[in-house]
C-alpha cells in the first residue's frame, strides 16, 4: 500500500518552498489565537494540493519569506525571478475557467488575497497589500446577505448547504482575518468605503451586544471585531456631519451614540474580567491565549475612544486629553511585548522551553498586534513619559511586521517628527492637524508620511517595489 504524502506535484525548487512555508512561514502569520485553529497549518496546505493558483501563491510566500533571509547573498536575483514566476502563475491559475460551484471560487480567491497579502507586505509594498485586501473586501461584499448571517451566527441549521466543502468554523476564520484586517486600515489611513464593517452591520444591527459573561477566548474576540466594525460602520453614516453640533444633539443621535458607548463599555469590561476569571487563559500554560487576550484588551480601548471622539473635529493637541487611556495602552503594550519576545520561564526540570512565538519574532503576522496600539499612542498622547515608554518597545521590534503595518516604517516616521528615544517631539509639530477618524493623525500612517514629505521634515516617501 502506498503511503500517505503531504508533498505537492511540482518541480523539486517548487516542493522545497511549499515546505519552506509549511515549516517557516506559517509560524508568523497570526497572533491572534482566537483567529488562528488550523488554517494556515491545515486549510490553506489542503487547498493547495487541488488548487494550482493556492499553491503556486503558497510557493510565492515560502521562497518571499527565505529570500528576507537571503537579501544580500548571490542567490537573492534567482530567488527574487523564482518568487515572482510562481506569483505570477498563481494569479494566471486564478484567471483561468474553473469547474468549481460559485462558493468554492469565492473560497479560492479569498485565500490567495491572504497569501498575496503576506507576500505584499514582506516585499514592504503596502500598496500591493491593500489592493488585495481591498478585491478582497470586494468580494465579500457581494456575498448574498444570508450567507454573512450563516456564518457568524451559532446554530447548526445551514438550509443552504453552505458547508459542503468548508465547516461554518473555517469560513469564520476566513472571515476574521478580513475583519481584522479592515478595521486596521482605518487606523492605517487607507479609509475606503469599509464594505465589510458595513456588510456586518447590516446583519448585526439588531445586536445590541454582550450581556452574559464571556465563556471563551473566541467569544472575547468575536465581540469585539462585531463592535469594531459597528464603531466602523456608524464612522463612515456620520462622517459627513462630523463636527457638526446641530446633527449631533438630536435626539436621535445622541441616543445611537450612547448605545455604541455603551455597548464599547461593556466589551472592555467583560473583556479584563474575562481576563482575569478562572476560565481566561493562563500566561504559563496557555501563553498563546494569554497574548490573544491581551491584544483584545489594548484594542478595545482603541476602538471605544474612537467611538467617543466620533462627534468631533480632535486635533491632537486636544488628544493629549486622553492622556490616561493612553497609559493604559502604553500598559499593555509593554506587557505584550514581554509576553511575545521572552521565552517562557524554566520549566520544572531547569531547562528553558522555547516557543514559536519567541523563535519567530522576526515573521509577519497577518492581523493586528501591538503595531496599530503603538501608532496610536505615539500619535495622541502628549504624556513624555507614556511617548518614551512606547517608543522603547517600537525601538526593540524594529524588524517586525503585523498586518498593515511595518515597525520599522513606523519609527521613521515619528522620528521624522522629532521623536529621540526621551518622550519629546519637535516642538508643535503637527499639533493643529486634525486627527481624523481613526485617531491616528492625518488620515493615518500613509497621511503621516505625505505630510512630513510635504513639510520636507526628515521623511522620503520610499518608492514601491
Amino acid at each position: 500500500m502506498r503511503q500517505l504524502s503531504s508533498d505537492i506535484q511540482g518541480t523539486e525548487w517548487e516542493r522545497f518552498y511549499f515546505h519552506r512555508f509549511r515549516a517557516e512561514a506559517l509560524k508568523g502569520l497570526v497572533l491572534h489565537a482566537a483567529n488562528s485553529g488550523s488554517f494556515w497549518q491545515g486549510l490553506v496546505p489542503r487547498f493547495a494540493h487541488h488548487n494550482d493558483a493556492v499553491k503556486h501563491a503558497i510557493i510565492a510566500l515560502g521562497s518571499t519569506y527565505h529570500l528576507q533571509l537571503q537579501q544580500r547573498t548571490t542567490v537573492a536575483p534567482r530567488l527574487e525571478a523564482f518568487t515572482l514566476q510562481q506569483y505570477n502563475k498563481a494569479i494566471q491559475s486564478l484567471r483561468e475557467p474553473s469547474d468549481g460551484t460559485p462558493l468554492e471560487q469565492v473560497e479560492v480567491l479569498l485565500m490567495c488575497c491572504l497569501i498575496f497579502i503576506c507576500i505584499e507586505s514582506l516585499r514592504n509594498n503596502k500598496q500591493g497589500s491593500i489592493l488585495h485586501l481591498s478585491n478582497g473586501l470586494q468580494i465579500i461584499g457581494q456575498l448574498p446577505t444570508a450567507l454573512l448571517a450563516h456564518i457568524i451566527s451559532d446554530t447548526d441549521s445551514d438550509p443552504n448547504n453552505y458547508e459542503e466543502r468548508l465547516t461554518r468554523s473555517e469560513l469564520k476564520q476566513f472571515l476574521a482575518y478580513f475583519q481584522d484586517l479592515e478595521i486596521g486600515t482605518q487606523v492605517f489611513g487607507a479609509p475606503d468605503k469599509p464594505v465589510l464593517s458595513l456588510r456586518m452591520f447590516e446583519v448585526t444591527k439588531d445586536d445590541d451586544g454582550p450581556r452574559d459573561e464571556y465563556k471563551s477566548l473566541q467569544e472575547c474576540h468575536t465581540q469585539l471585531i462585531r463592535y469594531g466594525h459597528n464603531v466602523h460602520a456608524r464612522i463612515w453614516h456620520t462622517l459627513p456631519y462630523k463636527g457638526d453640533n446641530e446633527f449631533w444633539a438630536s435626539p436621535d443621535q445622541i441616543r445611537e451614540h450612547e448605545r455604541l458607548l455603551d455597548r464599547g463599555r461593556r466589551v472592555l469590561e467583560m473583556t479584563d474580567r474575562f481576563m482575569s476569571s478562572p476560565l481566561g487563559p493562563d500566561p504559563d500554560t496557555d501563553r498563546a491565549g494569554f497574548i490573544s487576550g491581551t491584544l483584545d484588551r489594548m484594542h478595545s480601548r482603541g476602538i471605544l475612544l474612537m467611538a467617543e471622539c466620533m462627534p468631533k473635529n480632535i486635533t491632537r493637541r486636544q488628544l493629549h486629553e486622553l492622556d490616561p487611556q493612553w497609559s493604559e495602552v502604553a500598559t499593555l503594550v509593554e506587557r505584550l511585548y514581554d509576553l511575545i519576545h521572552s521565552p517562557p520561564e524554566a520549566a520544572e526540570d531547569g531547562l528553558k522551553r522555547t516557543s514559536a512565538l519567541h523563535e519567530n519574532t522576526r515573521a509577519i503576522t497577518i492581523d493586528n498586534g501591538l503595531l496599530i496600539g503603538i501608532h496610536a499612542t505615539l500619535y495622541g498622547s502628549g504624556n513624555r513619559d507614556t511617548r518614551r515608554r512606547v517608543m522603547d518597545v517600537l525601538r526593540r521590534m524594529e524588524s517586525r511586521r503585523e498586518g498593515l503595518y511595518d515597525a520599522s516604517v513606523l519609527l521613521r516616521v515619528f522620528e521624522a517628527m522629532g521623536a529621540d528615544g526621551h518622550g519629546t517631539y519637535a516642538s508643535e509639530l503637527l499639533l493643529d492637524d486634525l486627527a481624523g477618524p481613526g485617531l491616528s493623525g492625518v488620515n493615518g500612517l500613509l497621511g503621516l508620511e505625505a505630510r512630513l514629505a510635504e513639510l520636507h521634515i526628515g521623511w522620503r516617501v520610499p518608492p514601491q517595489s
